[in-house]
Parts: structure tokens; C-alpha cells; sequence
């Protein structure tokens, strides 16, 4: 907090419950993170989505629920910058490799451990009929 008792990230408000209510600037827009039973409990939890913002891993809430399906369409359609044999390659590996495994599977719910099963799963061939990906094209599909 500033001198003057101000925050400097955030703001917390206390409720008529009772209970302390959270919120903090993300992107243009102000998220609520909840509310909690104690001010040290609210504090805690900016201070949480503070560090998730810098270190460059903050999820937004509204994002985590999309399908990865839905996302990729979406990135698909605003690839402009890359060269045609560069996104023939990519859309590529995203259509035979990834859409089948994650299509229907929601942003939030795509963990890194998920995605270690996944590489697992190319490289045994599990998630490809039966029949194991080479190490090379493993690496290039999860790249």
C-alpha cells in the first residue's frame, strides 16, 4: 500500500454481509475476484492475482470456459502474418494432432499436466489410432 493507505493494486470494499468484496484491474476491464470472510483473506487473493498478472500466467475468467475447438477456429480465422507452407504446417498439426484430443475440452480445463498426457499419448500412440508418432513430429505437434 501507498503512504496514504491506498492500494496499489486492486480495491476491497466491506459488504453489508459483512463479508469484504475483491476486485482488480485486468486488460481494460475490472474483474471480481469474490468475496471473502476476512479483509486478510481479500488481500490475499489480489496479492495472488497480482503475481499471476506479472509473471504473465493470469487466465482470463471469461476465457476459461471457451473450447479449445472454438478458440482455435477463432485464431485461424485472425493467422495473417504467416507464410502459406508455415500455416499449411501449423493448421496441420492442429487439425490432425490437437482439435482431436481438445476440441470440446474448455481453456481453463487444459493443464500442463494435460498436456503431458497428451505428448505421452502421441508418442505411444494412444491418440493416434494405434500407431506411435515419430519423436520429431511428437515435438513439432506440441510446439
Amino acid at each position: 500500500m501507498s503512504k496514504k493507505g491506498r492500494r496499489d493494486f486492486g480495491s476491497i470494499r466491506k459488504r453489508a454481509s459483512g463479508r469484504w468484496q475483491a476486485s482488480y484491474p485486468a486488460h481494460g476491464r475490472r474483474v471480481p475476484l469474490g468475496t471473502f470472510l476476512t479483509k486478510s483473506d481479500a488481500n490475499a487473493a489480489l496479492a495472488a492475482q497480482q503475481v499471476e498478472l506479472a509473471r504473465g500466467t493470469w487466465i482470463d475468467p471469461r476465457g476459461r470456459n471457451i473450447r479449445f475447438g472454438d478458440w482455435a477456429n477463432e485464431w485461424k480465422a485472425t493467422t495473417i502474418d504467416l507464410r502459406l507452407s508455415t500455416k499449411v504446417r501449423d493448421f496441420g498439426y492442429l487439425d490432425r494432432y490437437m482439435l482431436p484430443h481438445f476440441r470440446d475440452v474448455p481453456l481453463g480445463d487444459i493443464t500442463y499436466m494435460r498436456i503431458c498426457n497428451w505428448i505421452a499419448a502421441l508418442s505411444s500412440g494412444e491418440a493416434n489410432a494405434g500407431k506411435p508418432l515419430a519423436p520429431a513430429t511428437v515435438v513439432k505437434a506440441s510446439r
